[in-house]
């Protein structure tokens, strides 16, 4: 028995070897399985679920060519090669959209689980607007009038594309199921916390899912997902570990993550679209999905990756590296010990590889997209666990040379395929003409051979218009608008400063247009399902603001102009002297400064928000919160030295001496200065013609010396007007100046007088 026992296990490392010897350079390589010509293979359909056993596929829902859910069930015979459709009592409604988990044929709880979806509850079949129903009932395709008929007529054309609203056509699910591999009957389970469709399911990988006990049950994560209206970031566990579902259906999920918001950096914010694979049985990976719309804010698509640690509900932030992607195959590959054991895994520990995920495929642009770096069509993304870094590398082709086409919503699972780990990857949307797919591929990629892999091309990094929007924003609201408050608020009173804040403000305007105008198309959503938190409520209120501090600020310059000038032509004017500067004035600077405060208060505070919202690197956001921090305290220092530090009242010199006025130009710059003079001597170069006043006593065109007049003539003496001489004036305590208030009378003495500043210059006369 003990040499029998011996023998038995030499054999088993014998062959394990054998089998780890001949597959090792064979290298990422894609094998096609099915082209989907055959007249058995299920019709083209995206969004669908995948189940994966030993020796069969599982294919079930998805959405087809006229966009509406599906209910069919097929398998995929994996040691014959063909398809096979599959018939069960009370199935799942129809649906797609839906997470999926698939644990291994080597457990009695092997099977694929099924949470929510978008199908038919609460609705009716005539929601979707690409398909009528005749009085009949017939299913008859009613296409968008909108189309050009030259695409529509296209056998590739496919009525869904560009349909980015067609999910507000159907309910979201909140059911859940789960196939049974050996008794092949479906099991409705409960309920989950939320309808939501779009979400991602992961399942423990192979070979640490089920430790010592190949009877237990796998741990399942379902990660956030959408509805018509909104988006969630819960993230739920079910099965081993927890109180979460069973297959008997009798307990509840355990929440790792309630819906949080999108304004923290320390974890992964709500999205739907993305992909997720279990590494551990304690360690999840998550890359992209779309952020945008559904009461979220973020880009869409995304290329943030993260690191779930399950026991704690820790995120570890991960480097960047592949292309932006939404709706990707994501899938952790089986070690090769697992897949070679012809006793199915039972020696799971022996040859244990590196844990790494495959991703490929996925939506990688969309209209928003500015520069993007699509991937070859030889391109996989490895994630290796021990380095916690992406690895660009290449995949050989089929034996034909042909690739699988680049695609979107494809069902996919990890598994063996004659004995060799990979990726079954079916159906899809085709990235470049947008029609339904339904071939079927497998990925062979041990371990060691996918970081083994020829290189592809380093880290890429795609520009968008919703990097242009938060680029845009931040020049306008952090940069040129504060600059602009300092120079015209606090800047000293110079000829330039008002030009100065005028072109910054103008300029700074011109840019806020373009920025809104950029962060409106990078949303992927209606408008209505997008401005619903917190960023796009105040980006929205500010930039309404930011119109009314423009038009405010141009009406304010066009008065204080108009006011400025009407001063200037009354100051020679034989009426008045002193003129009242605009009566709006005041209140038009208070509302000024007031929505200039508030409109920067709301930009510093929404641009913070935009960084979060993101998903920028750690230290983006620390870079902009010690900016931001430093400029708020320039401004509140210069605030309190404003109210704290007395006005100083400037006196230019006049004549040697210093003007008396209380107020300088610099305190208010609309108030006239009533023009102070003195006596002029007569110069030596005089030829008749005397200095006039400033202020209109009399008119000086009248006082001129007349050469016909005598020193000593009466007549000439009479008309010249009496003033007291310099040794006779009566020196008085100079009091000062009242400015003249319209309306009230004013004596002459208010225009004479024996103040200095109020006596008018004469022409010297000799008598």
């Amino acid at each position: 028995m003990m040499l029998a026992k011996m023998w038995k296990e030499t054999l088993l490392i014998i062959f394990c070897f054998i089998k780890y010897v001949t597959s090792q350079g064979q290298g990422l390589q894609w094998v096609l399985l099915t082209d989907g010509v055959s007249p058995d293979t299920p019709t083209g359909r995206r969004d669908a679920a995948m189940g994966y056993d030993s020796t069969f596929l599982i294919i079930y829902g998805g959405r087809g060519l006229t966009g509406q859910p599906l209910q069919d069930t097929s398998a995929f015979n994996l040691l014959q090669g063909g398809w096979e459709p599959l018939y069960f009592q009370n199935p799942p409604s129809s649906r797609y959209g839906m997470a999926y988990a698939s644990p291994s044929s080597y457990t009695l709880n092997s099977g694929m689980y099924v949470f929510g979806g978008f199908g038919y509850q609460q609705s009716t079949y005539n929601n979707n607007p690409y398909t009528g129903y005749g009085s009949v009932g017939s299913n008859q395709m009613n296409y968008n009038p909108a189309q050009n008929p030259s695409l529509i007529n296209n056998q590739n054309y496919n009525p869904t594309n560009g349909d980015v609203n067609n999910d507000q056509n159907y309910q979201p699910l909140q059911d859940s199921w789960f196939l049974n591999f050996q008794s092949k009957q479906w099991q409705q389970l409960q309920t989950t916390s939320y309808s939501r469709g779009f979400g991602s399911a992961a399942l423990s990988p192979f070979g640490s899912m089920y430790g010592s006990s190949y009877s237990s049950q796998p741990r399942v994560i379902v990660t956030m997902g959408k509805t018509r209206d909104w988006m969630y970031s819960n993230v739920d566990s079910v099965g081993s570990g927890n109180t979460g579902f069973s297959v008997n259906g009798v307990s509840q999920t355990a929440s790792i993550m309630q819906n949080m918001p999108s304004f923290n950096p320390s974890y992964a914010h709500a999205r739907y679209g993305h992909s997720t694979t279990m590494l551990t049985n304690n360690l999840m990976l998550l890359y992209g999905g779309c952020l945008s719309g559904y009461g979220k804010g973020g880009p869409c698509p995304s290329k943030d990756t993260w690191l779930l640690n399950i026991d704690n509900g820790h995120w570890e932030r991960i480097s960047e590296c592949p292309p932006t992607k939404m709706g990707a195959v994501m899938a952790t590959v089986p070690s090769y010990s697992t897949c070679a054991s012809p006793y199915g895994g039972l020696n799971q520990n022996m040859g244990q590889d590196q844990t790494v995920a495959i991703l490929w495929g996925g939506l990688e642009s969309n209209p928003s997209s500015i520069a993007t770096y699509p991937s070859p069509r030889d391109e996989v993304a490895v994630f290796s666990l021990n380095q916690k870094q992406w690895l660009m590398k290449k995949a050989r082709p089929y034996t034909d040379g042909s690739y699988p086409l680049p695609r979107q919503g494809a069902a996919f699972s990890g598994g063996c395929f004659q004995g060799l780990p990979g990726v079954f990857v079916f159906g899809g949307r085709s990235n470049n003409d947008g029609r339904l797919l339904n071939d079927l591929w497998f990925l062979q990629a041990a371990s060691q051979d996918a970081l083994n892999a020829p290189v592809s091309r380093g880290c890429v990094y795609p520009f968008s218009y919703y990097h242009l929007h938060g680029i845009f924003q931040f020049f306008t609201y952090g940069v040129i608008f504060p600059f602009g408050f300092i120079v015209g608020r606090h800047a000293p009173v110079t000829n330039t400063r008002k030009l100065l804040h005028m072109f910054l403000q103008i300029f700074g305007f011109l840019l806020a247009i373009c920025g809104f105008a950029f962060g409106v198309h990078s949303v992927r959503a209606p408008s209505w399902l997008h401005f619903k938190h917190a960023h796009a409520i105040i980006g929205i209120i500010t930039f309404i603001l930011t119109i009314i501090q423009f038009v405010v600020g141009l009406i304010g310059a066009m008065f204080v102009k108009r006011s400025n000038g009407n001063v200037k032509k009354k100051e020679v004017s034989i009426k008045k002297v002193n003129q009242e500067e605009w009566r709006g004035y005041k209140p038009w600077r208070l509302a000024h400064g007031l929505l200039g405060t508030l409109v920067l208060l709301l930009g510093l505070i929404n641009i913070s928000l935009g960084v979060f919202l993101a998903v920028l690197p750690l230290p983006v956001w620390i870079i902009w919160f010690i900016y931001m921090g430093i400029l708020v305290i320039i401004l509140v220092l210069l605030e309190i030295k404003k109210l704290l530090v007395p006005k100083e009242k400037a006196r230019p010199p006049i004549h040697g001496r210093e003007s008396n006025q209380s107020l300088n130009s610099s305190e208010d710059p609309h108030q006239t200065k009533r023009p102070i003079t003195g006596r002029f001597q007569p110069s030596s170069g005089d030829n008749g013609s005397f200095r006039r006043d400033n202020v209109p006593l009399l008119d000086s065109e009248s006082i001129t010396r007349d050469p016909r007049q005598r020193p000593n003539d009466v007549t000439g003496a009479a008309s010249l007007p009496q003033y007291n001489r310099p040794m006779e004036r009566d020196h008085r305590p100079r009091q000062p100046p009242q400015p003249h208030q319209r309306g009230k009378d004013v004596s002459f003495d208010y225009y004479v007088g024996y103040a200095p500043e109020h006596e008018t210059a004469m022409p010297y006369v000799i008598y």
